[in-house]
């Protein structure tokens, strides 16, 4: 695992930016260690929760495997994504906003979302409630990729505005 370490200077501390930015920060760590923990626990807390809906022991065993299946597959596009949101906080926080690394972690971060969202649409007919996030994961893709051609025409006036005298 990479850790990534700021260091500021005493006046730059507490600027609310900076907290806001650090805050998403230590969210996005959070996010990871969770992750970490489900890729161990997921099918035994999946299970946990589903039999909570009272439905036949047959169910609940073809689900929580469909399901299993699903969240393996699409963990790794989760850790990237969590990784590329790290490396664009930690931009923001050396004031690196309008940068062609945090166009490069946006495309990235919107390929995941298209990619996990497709693993789900192909498990939704196992497990129906996966639509909904299939939805969830396209839409915020898309949103992303917006983003993404506006930092990325903000990082194109940037470099014209420093190359004028």
């Amino acid at each position: 695992m990479c850790y990534y370490v700021v260091i500021l200077k005493p006046e730059e501390a507490f600027s609310m930016k900076k907290v806001s930015s650090y805050i998403s920060l230590v969210i996005c760590v959070l996010s990871a260690v969770l992750l970490i923990a489900l890729l161990f626990t997921f099918p035994a807390v999946f299970e946990w929760l589903i039999t909570k809906s009272g439905s036949s022991a047959d169910y609940i065993v073809r689900t929580v495997k469909h399901v299993s299946t699903a969240f393996y597959i699409v963990s790794p596009f989760a850790a990237l994504s969590l990784f590329l949101l790290i490396k664009m906080l930690v931009n923001v926080i050396k004031e690196n906003v309008f940068v062609r690394s945090n166009v490069t972690c946006l495309n990235l971060l919107s390929l995941c979302c298209f990619a996990a969202s497709a693993v789900c649409a192909v498990f939704t007919r196992y497990y129906t409630s996966l639509g909904t996030v299939t939805f969830i994961l396209a839409v915020v893709g898309l949103l992303v990729r917006v983003v993404m051609n506006v930092i990325g025409a903000a990082v194109e006036i940037k470099r014209e505005n420093d190359l004028t005298i």
